[in-house]
């Protein structure tokens, strides 16, 4: 409630008073004597309280309340001389120089308080929004020294109304909690939830010591009350963790309307001592909330609420809704950073550097990965030569370390190697599912944790599988888990790979690499090829791996990995490979990679192949194939003679501009950026692309330059912008399509515009 009237001020100032003095008399509070009216008049057992408010700075407002508290307590004292009379002038900001003055003098001596110090007979707020400073903010952090009290300055995302258009800012959210109104933050993990609560508390904090509103703001860390049902044992355990003196008078405040609750963390709640697998969970996850529901249902209903967690710790929006007694809170779904968010966090960090294209949205990996280039400096190395990778098998392999030490020190009992260890496991089993990403049943979760660890998932570690990074909740089933990145999931299903390449005569996994559906993407590769890099100079290399898979009867994909996986080492295919039905995205044919030649495609089916000139006799067999587009070809017969047996080629891309010609072209780089984008966006995919597809095949100076080029094509409106937060999609104009075919056959000779201005992009 904001202090708009002076009326809503005398009001405060009376509900302060009858919570001090409880035993004051029915019918206590404003009041006429002698005809006149008093803002306060409060009688209890061993004393009279007259009470002035006023939002006036004026010294005759003093003199006024004073003379008039002081004739009143004058003729108390003479009929109730068994009781003392105080006598109380109360201000909305501090009392000044002048109002004191007067009050001291007045001839019944009056105490002048401003209205919070007035208040902290309650509970002195102020001390407690100091101190509550010097404590962590949920999982929020300073990845620059891993300080989870420092101030790291706040990037605003998206905050989205669920089932609605309704975008919020944190200043409107802050006078709506003020007001008694209720949200919920939902976000995967990473987004910002914490860090988003936390910016709601300095704004409130703020609302409160301007003396915008009586209310101030409460921040609990649900991790740190395992165990706790009672709301009073929560706050006080809460007081005494942050060091302030008095616990109990928090929650007297919190009872008397004075605090607005943020509760960060409702997916970080263990159930101890869970009994009945992963079938209780449910009930186990309703019986961990019981503080959470007590401390919503029992706070006064004009108390402002904040809620915040991961919004697939449930199985369900009922489930959650049911279980923290959230229903009618406004429900907010949090957005991962764009490019410019991307670039103002890490400039608030002090990185001016380079950004790579593969660079992850969320707040969290994108901090994971500065606080390990902090870490790992060294030398003459610098944070844009750590951080700057084109590769993103790099960034993700390290991201995942990270995110699984993190998630180890919230659940004590497990390592981050063996989380890493059991997304691996559960990354190999989504290999046979149809997309690669889910879902994963909750009897696979326990399988994969069993195999993993040597015993059956209890307690802590089912909360642990619950709330896994990068997973989240699947639809078709209660309790089924996706995974919500598909980078990170690729990132994962490296492990596997890599251990059987390492063992192929020892290990456990190789059934569920022979079964699985699709091939493991660039991500993926690059982390195993990283990982086996002493192969390349050991004796055989990969040659008992490819012997152990062709002794399976299903192992066309483990075959694909294993060609793929030489390919990324540089190592050639030497002996006959054969691999039958698989689907395949993409497959570069390079005229200086190595030789693919001993491979051969039987009835697959690819998206899209492209073949360098000169790259024939590296080229694989694909007998029997159904290839939906070809790029540096024009047509059957300008393939690679005796490759392309019984196969079937659905559309030829214009051979005259190749992303390898494109490169050769005596043009500035601008133009070559504009030329490599025109040709991804009109020619290879109508249907859009990602962004990130947009910066592949060019260098790193070229790719600088990307952003600038979308932008120039969206100004002449030969580009929209589409897709969900943290996966942009660019998608053509197609009524213009006929325009970017005649600069891209012409590109040397083309007076358009778009080219024009792509010349001066540098």
């Amino acid at each position: 409630m904001a202090f708009d009237t002076d009326n809503v001020f005398e009001k405060e100032v009376r509900r302060i008073a009858s919570l001090l003095w409880v035993t004051a008399a029915a019918g206590s509070g404003s009041t006429m004597i002698d005809g006149r009216e008093h803002d306060g008049f409060f009688e209890t057992e061993e004393c009279v309280h007259l009470v002035e408010c006023t939002i006036s700075r004026q010294k005759y407002k003093a003199e006024e309340d004073t003379k008039k508290m002081s004739a009143v307590a004058e003729k108390l004292r003479k009929t109730k001389r068994d009781k003392a009379v105080k006598c109380w002038f109360i201000t909305k900001e501090d009392v000044t120089a002048d109002q004191r003055t007067v009050c001291q003098t007045a001839k019944a001596s009056t105490t002048a308080l401003s209205f919070h110090q007035f208040q902290a007979k309650i509970i002195d707020a102020s001390d407690y929004l100091k101190l509550r400073l010097n404590h962590r903010f949920g999982s929020a952090y300073d990845p620059r020294n891993e300080s989870f009290t420092e101030n790291l300055k706040y990037v605003e995302i998206e905050l989205l109304q669920r089932d609605s258009f309704h975008l919020w800012k944190i200043k409107d959210m802050v006078s709506k909690l003020a007001s008694g109104e209720r949200f919920v933050f939902l976000g995967d993990y990473g987004v910002g939830k914490s860090m988003t609560l936390r910016e709601i508390f300095f704004a409130l904090s703020e609302h409160y010591s301007n003396l915008t509103a009586p209310q101030f703001p409460v921040y609990l860390n649900l991790r740190e009350h395992h165990g706790q049902t009672d709301p009073a044992e929560i706050l006080e355990r809460h007081a005494r963790a942050i060091g302030f003196n008095n616990p109990a008078h928090l929650v007297r405040a919190w009872r008397a309307g004075y605090v607005i609750l943020l509760i960060d963390g409702f997916d970080e709640v263990s159930s101890l001592g869970l009994q009945g697998g992963w079938k209780r969970l449910r009930e186990a996850r309703y019986r961990s909330m019981e503080g959470v529901r007590r401390l919503i249902s029992d706070s006064p209903k004009n108390s402002g609420i904040a809620l915040a967690g991961r919004d697939s710790f449930f199985d369900s929006d009922e489930e959650r809704r049911a279980t923290l007694k959230s229903d009618g809170f406004v429900e907010i779904m949090l957005g991962e950073f764009n490019e410019v968010q991307i670039k103002r966090f890490l400039e608030n960090l002090g990185y001016v550097g380079q950004v790579p294209a593969w660079m992850p949205s969320r707040p969290l990996l994108l901090g994971t990965l500065f606080s390990k280039g902090i870490r790992t400096l060294s030398g003459e190395d610098t944070l844009e030569t750590i951080l700057y990778c084109e590769d993103p098998s790099t960034g993700w392999d390290l991201l995942l370390d990270e995110l699984c030490t993190r998630e180890a020190k919230i659940e004590a009992g497990i390592s981050g190697q063996l989380i890493r260890l059991i997304l691996e496991n559960l990354a190999t089993r989504v290999r046979e599912k149809e997309g690669g990403l889910g879902p994963l049943t909750p009897r696979e979760m326990t399988d994969a944790f069993a195999e993993v660890c040597g015993y059956e998932p209890a307690d802590q570690s089912l909360i642990v599988l619950q709330r896994l990074p990068g997973m989240g909740r699947a639809a078709s089933e209660q309790g089924s888990r996706v995974f919500v990145d598909t980078e990170l999931a690729d990132a994962c299903k490296a492990g596997d790979l890599i251990r059987f390449v390492s063992e192929p005569y020892n290990c456990n996994c190789i059934l569920q690499l022979c079964n699985a559906l699709s091939p493991l993407g660039d991500t993926g590769l690059g982390i195993a090829a990283a990982k086996l890099a002493f192969l390349c100079t050991k004796e055989g290399n990969l040659k008992p791996a490819f012997s152990t898979a062709a002794k399976q009867q299903k192992s066309s994909v483990l075959n694909a990995d294993l060609v793929f996986l030489s390919r990324k080492l540089g190592l050639p295919c030497t002996e006959s490979v054969r691999i039958e039905n698989v689907t395949f995205d993409n497959l570069t044919v390079q005229a200086d990679g190595a030789s693919l030649s001993a491979v051969d495609f039987n009835s697959c089916y690819f998206t899209r192949i492209e073949i360098d000139a000169g790259a024939d006799e590296k080229c694989p067999n694909f007998s029997n194939c159904l290839i939906h587009e070809i790029d540096g070809r024009v047509s059957t017969s300008d393939l690679p003679k005796g490759k392309f047996e019984g196969s079937d080629v659905e559309l030829f891309l214009d051979g005259t501009l190749t992303t390898e010609s494109i490169s050769r072209l005596a043009v500035n780089d601008g133009m070559k950026v504009m030329l490599s984008v025109l040709k991804k966006l009109f020619v290879q995919s109508l249907s859009g692309r990602q962004e990130q597809a947009l910066f592949r095949g060019l260098n790193s100076s070229q790719q600088k330059l990307v952003s600038d080029v979308l932008a120039d094509l969206q100004h002449h409106n030969l580009v929209t912008k589409s897709g969900r937060p943290g996966e942009t999609i660019w998608l053509p104009v197609r009524r213009h399509r006929a325009r970017v075919l005649k600069i891209l056959q012409t590109p040397a000779t083309s007076d358009d515009v778009v080219l024009k201005e792509a010349a001066k992009i540098v």
